[in-house]
């Protein structure tokens, strides 16, 4: 059997009470031996520090950028952090406004990894405060159906029915992509395909990783037997360029990893400009 010598990674924006009570009250709970880097973006050295002070670790468990990096770049710093300390076998990334409702959540997740040796990815049920499933995510949408949702919005609400109803009764299977705010990934597999797209800042982050996984023949599992919740905090929802990143991302998605042509990009970005 594998041995299971799991890494995480937390990236933490300007909400250093959110990311304290993360640490210590939800990743203590957790049953299965970890090492854990805590990235604090736009932070000082001395925000590094007393991040790592509030959160009960060592200094050496906070890396402090002084630049923004966001998810990719964030995430890709704190595995190259973990692995000055040596291999690992998965990598946990998690954002800091989760709730861990078992335990044993990353023994399970890496069990079932292990019985699944194509898969390079695996999420939990992550349950809003809304209480619907914001995971898994078993299609790929394409830049028509995009221009479709955008120009004839009724049809996006009919897919919104759709999708929540399908998820009242989750079943564990094969998926396109996971939810990147609790997600754990074979560590050899992450570092084959260059880990995550650090052309992104925010968005996208998953579909491309699972693009980056197909491409050596692996694939993403969700795993419905465990769950967290989401608080979804207000970081990004408030943020006026959210708009404009997102969209900046989509477009490296579809023109990198799914060969898009420029006609149907410049399409697209028309579209999502004139229906904003």
């Amino acid at each position: 059997m594998k041995m299971t010598k799991i890494g995480i990674v937390v990236v933490s924006y300007k909400n250093a009470a959110m990311t304290a009570r993360y640490v210590r009250e939800e990743l203590s709970r957790l049953t299965c031996p970890h090492d854990l880097v805590v990235v604090a973006n736009a932070a000082s050295v001395e925000e590094g520090r007393a991040l790592a002070e509030a959160c009960g670790i060592a200094e050496s468990d906070v890396v402090a950028s002084a630049e923004n990096l966001g998810y990719a770049r964030g995430n890709n710093l704190g595995v190259r952090t973990l692995l000055q300390r040596g291999e690992f076998s998965h990598f946990l990334f998690t954002n800091d406004d989760i709730e861990i409702r078992d335990a044993d959540i990353l023994e399970r997740l890496a069990d079932t990894m292990q019985r699944h040796d194509d898969v390079a990815a695996i999420g939990p049920r992550i349950v809003g405060l809304d209480g619907r499933d914001q995971s898994p995510h078993d299609r790929y949408i394409s830049p028509w159906r995009l221009i479709g949702w955008r120009l004839f919005s009724f049809l996006r609400r009919r897919q919104g029915v759709a999708e929540a109803s399908a998820n009242e009764t989750p079943q564990s299977r094969y998926t396109y992509w996971v939810q990147g705010s609790f997600m754990l990934a074979d560590a050899e597999a992450f570092r084959r395909v260059g880990m995550f797209d650090e052309g992104t800042f925010l968005y996208f982050e998953e579909p491309i990783l699972a693009e980056k996984f197909r491409a050596i023949g692996r694939r993403m599992f969700f795993d419905a037997t465990s769950s967290v919740v989401h608080y979804e905090g207000s970081s990004t929802k408030s943020n006026p360029n959210r708009e404009r990143i997102e969209n900046e991302s989509r477009m490296l998605y579809f023109r990198k990893y799914r060969g898009a042509s420029a006609i149907v990009l410049w399409l697209l970005k028309i579209v999502l400009q004139w229906n904003r």
